[in-house]
């Protein structure tokens, strides 16, 4: 894989992802949908593993997705 990305300040709106399960991120508005797996470190940080690699900014946002459910999101660290 393309290995994680970290993120800060997390903050989810309905329920934690869950480690096994495949999820889809968008990191700029209007960008592509990307597959990807988050691992949450903990209640404010998490890690977004990408199936392939993503070039990413500190800073930007991510927002996750489970289907066209939006989860919540953090910044890229």
């Amino acid at each position: 894989g393309g290995g994680g990305i970290r993120l800060e300040k997390t903050n989810w709106i309905r329920e934690v992802p869950k480690a096994n399960k495949n999820y889809t991120a968008q990191i700029r508005y209007h960008g592509e949908f990307l597959p990807c797996k988050i691992v949450c470190r903990s209640r404010t940080s998490a890690e977004a593993i990408f199936q392939k690699p993503v070039l990413v900014a500190p800073g930007q946002s991510v927002v996750v997705y489970d289907g066209d459910v939006c989860l919540g999101g953090g910044v890229v660290k």
